[in-house]
């Protein structure tokens, strides 16, 4: 698995379809929820901690709200994937 840092290293800018960065930036993700989500092109809830439930399954991504009072900026551009999916934007609540 690669850090951030790594991966901000070699010059990959976006991340899309890659699990492990998102699982790394949320625990609480699970590959059924990370499909779900990319499949809707919404993978800004879980950058901003929001919760998510899916019909008929048992998987599901509870809410964080650390992620979410230190992601508003994300959240005020989530209709900007060229924003949101950009890893240096992300705030981990530090």
């Amino acid at each position: 698995m690669f850090t951030i840092e790594e991966i901000l290293e070699k010059g990959i800018t976006l991340a899309p379809y890659n699990f492990e960065l998102f699982h790394a930036f949320n625990p609480n993700l699970t590959v059924e929820v990370y499909n779900f989500l990319r499949g809707n092109g919404t993978e800004w809830k879980i950058i901003c901690g929001f919760g998510v439930r899916l019909k008929y399954s048992m998987h599901s991504l509870e809410s964080n709200r650390d992620l979410t009072l230190a992601n508003l900026k994300v959240y005020r551009n989530r209709f900007i994937p060229d924003y949101y999916l950009n890893p240096e934007n992300w705030n981990y609540g530090n």
